[in-house]
């Protein structure tokens, strides 16, 4: 999966790590979130970091993941401004810019990302 695969997509990143009981707790949000917007201009991409290949490959098993994982590094705790806690959720308007950042977890988180996504979809319509 490369950057291109998302270009033009409003896209919600989930960076995350198999170890955090607070970010496993939100995979099936995202899950469902996902199921929610399929067909549209949305992505969804999980980024594992802190985390050995072998335990991210069993969550995505164990937890039933539908949308791609992929392994992050150093690299990634920094690309999307600095991330300091698990699980951050960071929302890209379809230019790829940081349109809302989530650290933890929250009440009504779900609620909250499903409205910047239906925002960011109505403010592309041709």
């Amino acid at each position: 999966m490369t950057s291109d695969d998302l270009k033009g997509k409003v896209t919600v990143v989930d960076v995350w790590a198999t170890w955090c009981t607070p970010c496993i707790k939100d995979i099936p949000m995202y899950n469902q979130l996902y199921d929610a917007f399929a067909g549209q201009d949305v992505g969804f991409v999980g980024i594992a970091v802190e985390s050995p290949l072998r335990d991210i490959q069993a969550k995505i098993r164990q937890l039933g993941i539908k949308y791609p994982i992929l392994k992050g590094d150093d690299r990634t705790l920094y690309a999307f401004g600095r991330v300091e806690g698990f699980p951050t959720t960071v929302v890209l308007t379809k230019e790829g810019k940081i349109y809302k950042r989530y650290r933890g977890t929250m009440p009504h988180k779900a609620e909250n990302l499903k409205r910047d996504i239906e925002q960011l979809l109505a403010k592309h319509i041709p």
